[in-house]
């Protein structure tokens, strides 16, 4: 299967890979997070869903490794032909004031080099596509680890009703924060009509793991001819001149 997948050097609606992962990041913490409402790209996301070891505040938080978010099914989402598809593989992002081996994160610097320390320590990650005319998974790219990026400084906020923020293992206070995320991202700019399942995640470092399992169809939308009516419009409007 042949995707029309944005290369790491392109922009996509004059946008890098880097400016889509900064967006992404202020929708994942959104109180609108997993809702399509027909925009021209759809957002996906990975597993979110840790919870305290124990009823003590600040205890660890911790998931289970054999978790995966399931958006199969009645979960999915049907979009119409020519919708893009953002696919976060693995995602770290940090804000200035966070700790990090132990010190607090004061600049930009130091924020990407804690974003990069994460990265350092991925095992393995996977992101591959099924179409339902198709009888086995093949890779949405050939080589992941060309799509490996890094945002600009940006604008983090995340509101007090955010749905994901009490789940994530280190929630944050709601608020607006400089921050920087980098990840592996895979931008597919449009799917042929079809239903497809996109499975994808990755594990490390640590005990780290994250899987997704999405499953998409996309429809033909027949584009209807605008009439003009501009005449029979101006002969009966006249009695209000």
């Amino acid at each position: 299967m042949k995707l029309d997948v944005l290369k790491p050097w392109e922009t996509f609606k004059g946008m890098s890979y880097g400016d889509w992962s900064s967006i992404w990041t202020n929708w994942l913490l959104s109180s609108e997070v997993d809702t399509y409402n027909g925009e021209d790209i759809l957002f996906l996301r990975g597993n979110i869903n840790y919870k305290p070891t124990s009823s003590i505040p600040g205890s660890l938080r911790h998931q289970d490794p054999d978790d995966f978010l399931d958006k199969r099914g009645d979960r999915g989402y049907k979009v119409i032909e020519g919708t893009a598809v953002l696919i976060p593989i693995t995602v770290a992002y940090y804000t200035i004031g966070d700790t990090f081996g132990g010190k607090t994160i004061e600049n930009e610097l130091q924020l990407r080099k804690a974003v990069n320390s994460d990265f350092n320590l991925i095992r393995t990650m996977w992101a591959v596509i099924k179409s339902s005319n198709s009888k086995s998974s093949c890779k949405i790219v050939p080589k992941l680890t060309l799509y490996k990026m890094e945002s600009p400084l940006f604008r983090l906020r995340v509101p007090s009703n955010s749905m994901l923020n009490e789940f994530q293992d280190e929630p944050m206070k709601p608020g607006s924060y400089h921050a920087v995320v980098g990840g592996y991202f895979i931008l597919v700019k449009s799917l042929p009509e079809s239903r497809y399942r996109i499975t994808f995640g990755a594990e490390g470092p640590g005990d780290y793991s994250t899987r997704s399992i999405y499953d998409i169809e996309v429809f033909h939308s027949t584009p209807k001819i605008t009439k003009d009516v501009s005449g029979r419009i101006g002969q009966t409007s006249t009695q209000f001149l």
